[in-house]
């Protein structure tokens, strides 16, 4: 069941998304991609690097967070019992 309130995505995770669809609609040739967007092929890998890291990182803040709020929750459990 989806969020009622989804997160929107991060600038990273769309600035990565749109490189690897580029990517695909490239037929995954990075060189003709990189073209497409108007970057040189090294500047291509260095951006979708970065904002790979970047979610990755927005993920592993975001699990920790409900992780945090989880057992707070639980800690207000165990109190009211």
């Amino acid at each position: 069941m989806a969020e009622p309130n989804p997160t929107p995505p991060t600038l990273a995770r769309v600035v990565a998304t749109h490189i690897r669809s580029v990517i695909a609609y490239a037929g995954g040739n990075k060189t003709k991609a990189a073209a497409i967007l108007g970057i040189d092929r090294r500047a291509l890998y260095r951006k979708l690097a970065r904002a790979e890291e970047k979610v990755k990182e927005s993920e592993r803040e975001r699990r920790a967070d409900s992780l945090d709020d989880a057992l707070s929750h639980q800690r207000g459990l165990n109190r009211s019992h």
